[in-house]
């Protein structure tokens, strides 16, 4: 199997007044081969990068550039084996590469990042029936992970580090159907990592119980550690992407605790209804300082919780299809004694799909999303501040900006509807399928980012947006 995309409106309305921004590419291809009866090889790989050139206007002039490029490249081999009736299993080795790169330029003002995390993984996984409804599985994880990050402010380095981190992991897991009313799954993941010699067990327990014919209460209980982390400053541009790294030898690696509690309905056979309030605790996060350098006082050390409902309805066959969720969350972190919402804290969060099939063979899916606007500092004031130059023996005067509260705004509320026409069809020995879809299809302008000048008083807000009505057309192969 093999595939290989491109977008080119990029090149269709280069030169003319509705010049397009973005375009992306990607590609991916897998072959799998029965060694024998009860052996399987298989060879995947996959490639891919987004690209965003922004010019940004004020007043019909150019003041600045925004040039983004992300991406991943992977390779991986995969060997599964049943071993005895019993007992099977599959190994994975795997390569991948994800990158980060911007440049933006404002005024007179250049900020420049770039983040590339090396991942090289060996995992296995096992599974082994103790008893017909009795399943025992357990397997490892090996990483050797390489972070490669820079963040320049002008000619200042913020952050300048090559680092690496070593994961290993072993787990075991209980399946047992205890009787028809109730499902229980314990586990316990043990993990060592490096640098800094930490050691988590990291135990979980889930339950499922039947109450009624087409009624199950559902609740788990996990602790989850997080050996590899993200940070910011609370800053807009150092939040528009994430910086990947290891918690190295000072800091603790991230450790979240669980508790989950839901209930799942069957109407019918192809309705059914989800409810599931959940409890999240964080420790040991991690908030780059503002002026800080990456040495063992670069960030603070917080925590947070995060919690909400999510209700899902779905039906998931028949001529028409589609579900509808809304999920209701609050999200807190505390750095520094400062108490605020973080750019994950979305309040209200709606998702509505239909599908249906078309006569000729089309299938039509039509998705309508609509969701809060995440937090974000933004320029609250500006102030004028006189200085002594000390070499030419005389003073001057800077306009300095105040910085709003990390939670003080928040975007507009982003809302899109997306819609996909496919027809899938098989000429000779390949199973193809001709698509026609249009992303944005009422073209409301989502806000990406705001860029402030500070230059005017007072300081100015100018929007980047996101992408505006998007149609594209594909045709994909399979053999």
């Amino acid at each position: 199997m093999a595939s290989i995309r491109r977008t080119y409106f990029d090149q269709l309305l280069k030169n003319t007044k509705f010049s397009f921004p973005y375009y992306f590419y990607d590609g991916m291809g897998k072959v799998s081969l029965d060694l024998t009866a009860k052996s399987n090889l298989a060879v995947a790989g996959l490639f891919g990068e987004d690209v965003f050139n922004y010019t940004i206007k004020e007043d019909d002039e150019d003041v600045g550039d925004l040039d983004m490029r992300w991406g991943n490249r992977g390779l991986s081999v995969k060997w599964l084996q049943y071993l005895t009736p019993k007992l099977h299993g599959e190994v994975l080795f795997a390569l991948s590469n994800f990158h980060t790169d911007m440049n933006l330029t404002f005024l007179k003002s250049t900020s420049d990042f770039r983040d590339e995390v090396i991942d090289y993984t060996v995992k296995g996984d096992f599974s082994y029936v103790l008893a017909p409804k009795h399943t025992l599985d357990f397997g490892f994880d090996a990483k050797n992970i390489t972070f490669d990050f820079e963040v320049k402010m002008d000619t200042l380095t913020i952050l300048n580090e090559v680092d690496t981190a070593r994961i290993r992991t072993f787990y075991l897991q209980d399946k047992w159907e205890l009787n028809p009313l109730c499902f229980l799954q314990i586990g316990i993941r043990p993990t060592y990592f490096t640098p800094g010699s930490h050691f988590r067990w990291d135990p979980r327990l889930g339950l499922k119980y039947r109450v009624a014919t087409n009624t199950t209460i559902n609740a788990s209980f996990g602790f989850y550690s997080q050996f590899l982390t993200t940070v910011g400053n609370g800053e807009e541009l150092l939040n528009l992407f994430d910086i990947w790294l290891s918690p190295g030898e000072d800091y603790a690696p991230g450790l979240s605790k669980h508790y989950i509690l839901g209930m799942e309905q069957w109407i019918s056979n192809n309705f059914n209804f989800t409810i599931e309030g959940y409890y999240k605790t964080f420790e040991y996060l991690l908030q780059l300082k503002e002026k800080g350098t990456f040495d063992e006082d670069a960030f603070y050390v917080g925590s947070g919780y995060a919690t909400g409902l999510d209700f899902l309805f779905k039906k998931t066959a028949g001529k028409f299809s589609g579900e509808v969720s809304y999920s209701l969350s609050l999200t807190k972190r505390t750095f520094d004694d400062e108490i605020f919402c973080p750019k994950y804290d979305q309040r209200h969060n709606m998702n509505l799909g239909f599908g249906m099939g078309l006569p000729w063979g089309l299938n039509m899916n039509l998705k309508w999303k609509v969701g809060t606007g995440s937090p974000y500092p933004g320029v609250i004031g500006t102030y004028y501040k006189t200085e002594h130059d000390f070499s030419g023996d005389s003073t001057y005067t800077k306009r300095v900006h105040i910085t709003a509260p990390k939670d003080y705004y928040r975007y507009p509320v982003y809302h899109r509807a997306d819609l996909d026409i496919r027809k899938a069809f098989n000429w000779k020995l390949l199973k193809c399928e001709c698509f026609v879809g249009v992303m944005n299809i009422y073209n409301h302008e989502n806000i990406f980012l705001y860029i402030w000048d500070i230059e005017k008083d007072p300081a100015e807000r100018i929007a980047v947006t996101m992408f505006p009505i998007f149609p594209s057309v594909g045709f994909n192969i399979k053999f």
